[in-house]
């Protein structure tokens, strides 16, 4: 755990191996699991109700998008920058700022979407109600991870990685369970169980991880009483704030405009496709790239060598993930989910964008430590106006080929 610069013990690329390793090691973990919940879920559930339990997903999704995800980035570099100059008071303060912030928004957020759901309920049945209420507990679960997860990125304790294999281990006990004691599995049980395995995640990364690293970087300090928040906020923080808000709900609105046009079933295809390549962008080893850079955040000659070195080899990986995705993905996934072939002439459109996306990833995270949030606004901005737009005239035109 890097606390303070003479913490730094090894070079730059002995971590972001460390880093890659334990997040290749926890993800592949993570995946082999979900992939055995995805089984249980998608063979036990009609087309329709998986559909449906997306759709409460994507509601989920698009009220977390108020919990301010987006300002853990930008936080996070500050506080960085307050270890490296060695003020901790400062660092302090900030964090438990902020920590109370965005806990607070949870708590609103999570409130209304409890309380709106049966406003929703009218349009779409009752049933949905009843969901929306059991999955409106992730918000707050949600927020508390980012918090914890976003401090251990800090100080380069790469276990925080360890927490989506911990929650669809979880996951996949309750799903069992579930199985074996009512002999069926209904959408009620499989959003319980994404509910418990969130909650049983979140508190082994506090009593294991969190608490110990908090007491290592704050133990004995006190914070700052000058306000910093509310600082960074108006300086670029407020930039952060309206690319997330405008990100998080163009993207998740998608499923409903699906919904909307076509069918509930065109939702579930939709959501096969967009999860499938969420995967394969996940092969690209570029997640230790962010907490690395943040440590070199006062050092612009070591950060422009990062960048180049990174974006050196994102184009030609991308590429080879798209060939190989190509020929080996659809047949496989039509082979154990025969019903699910409709979704696999969205999937090689959204292939096309796999040589570029390391790119983005690459782009973002040097802007990010750079505070250039005004430009990743603007972009987010304009895809925040396209995206709904086109859905609107495509859906009509062409069906599911349109998202």
């Amino acid at each position: 755990m890097i606390i303070n610069s003479s913490d730094q013990k090894q070079s730059l690329l002995h971590y972001f191996l460390k880093g890659e390793f334990l997040k290749r090691s926890f993800d592949t973990l993570a995946t082999s699991l979900g992939l055995i919940n995805s089984y249980f879920i998608i063979s036990n559930l009609s087309v329709f109700h998986f559909g449906l339990y997306q759709l409460v997903l994507s509601a989920v999704a698009i009220v977390d998008g108020f919990s301010l995800d987006v300002i853990d980035g930008v936080v996070s570099v500050d506080v960085r920058r307050y270890f490296n100059q060695n003020l901790r008071s400062a660092a302090k303060k900030l964090y438990l700022s902020y920590a109370k912030f965005k806990l607070g928004i949870s708590f609103v957020t999570s409130g209304a979407m409890f309380f709106l759901s049966d406003v929703i309920a009218r349009s779409y049945g009752e049933d949905i109600g009843l969901f929306i209420k059991i999955a409106s507990l992730l918000v707050v679960l949600r927020a508390l991870q980012s918090l914890e997860s976003m401090l251990l990125k800090i100080t380069l304790n790469f276990f925080y990685w360890s927490y989506p294999a911990i929650r669809e281990a979880a996951k996949l006990v309750f799903v069992v369970l579930f199985l074996v004691m009512s002999g069926h599995f209904s959408i009620v049980q499989v959003i319980a169980a994404h509910v418990l395995a969130d909650g049983v995640a979140i508190l082994f990364l506090t009593l294991v991880l969190f608490w110990r690293g908090f007491l290592k970087a704050f133990g004995g300090v006190s914070s700052q009483r000058e306000p910093l928040l509310w600082q960074l906020i108006k300086t670029y923080g407020h930039w952060a704030i309206t690319r997330y808000a405008f990100s998080r709900v163009s993207k998740n609105v998608t499923p409903w405009l699906i919904k909307f046009f076509i069918n509930t079933e065109a939702v579930a295809f939709y959501s096969l496709a967009i999860n499938l390549i969420a995967f394969i962008e996940n092969l690209f080893p570029l997640d230790g790239l962010s907490p690395i850079l943040a440590l070199k955040a006062d050092n612009r000659g070591q950060i422009s060598f990062i960048f180049k070195r990174s974006i050196k080899y994102a184009f030609w990986l991308g590429s080879m993930l798209m060939v190989g995705s190509f020929i080996l993905v659809p047949p496989l996934v039509v082979f154990i989910f025969p019903r699910y072939q409709p979704a696999m002439p969205i999937f090689y459109v959204m292939l096309l964008a796999l040589p570029v996306f390391g790119f983005y990833k690459i782009l973002k995270a040097t802007l990010t430590v750079l505070r250039e949030q005004k430009v990743l606004t603007m972009r987010v901005f304009n895809e925040a106006v396209i995206i709904p737009a086109t859905l609107a005239i495509f859906l009509p035109i062409f069906g599911l080929a349109g998202s």
